[in-house]
């Protein structure tokens, strides 16, 4: 398998990193190799943040190479924009739309649908993103995250991506 990158784009308080550790831990228990690396510039004061995630059988980098990014995850929509020069040839770009975002319990919990709807794209079981999250969020936030996972997991749109 090639190695598959993904960017994560928003601004600081967005959730990026727990995001990326979501899917790291579950790409990490489905056997990828994994490597991440985050940016956090001005991340306390709106600033933009990335994480960067490489799996496959064998990663040499944490870092995407240019025109690389198979998956843009977009949490601002701006700062998504800036990275779509160096998607790769055929590379998706996931984010929620404005009606999404309104359709969520709290706004809080865009960086958790992200992150599953990107996993939900590449094939991955709903069951096994809830273990990451008790890996990564309180106890009492886990229901609030599980039904945000629930509700992108029962969207129609069903779109597989090969990886």
């Amino acid at each position: 398998m090639k190695t598959k990158n993904v960017l994560i784009a928003g601004l600081g308080g967005q959730g990026i990193i727990l995001c990326s550790r979501i899917i790291c831990n579950v790409l990490f228990e489905k056997g990828y190799d994994i490597k991440k690396s985050e940016v956090h510039g001005m991340s306390q004061r709106g600033g933009s943040v990335t994480s960067q995630i490489c799996f496959g059988k064998i990663v040499y980098s944490p870092l995407i190479p240019e025109r690389g990014i198979d998956f843009l995850l977009m949490l601002d929509e701006n700062e998504g924009a800036r990275h779509k020069e160096n998607l790769s040839e055929g590379g998706i770009i996931l984010g929620l739309s404005p009606e999404e975002k309104s359709k969520l319990k709290s706004k809080k919990c865009v960086n958790v649908a992200v992150a599953a709807k990107f996993l939900k794209s590449i094939g991955v079981a709903m069951q096994e993103i809830e273990r990451a999250l008790r890996n990564f969020v309180k106890e009492k936030f886990i229901l609030m995250n599980m039904e945000t996972v629930a509700q992108v997991y029962s969207t129609e749109k069903r779109e597989l991506y090969e990886i």
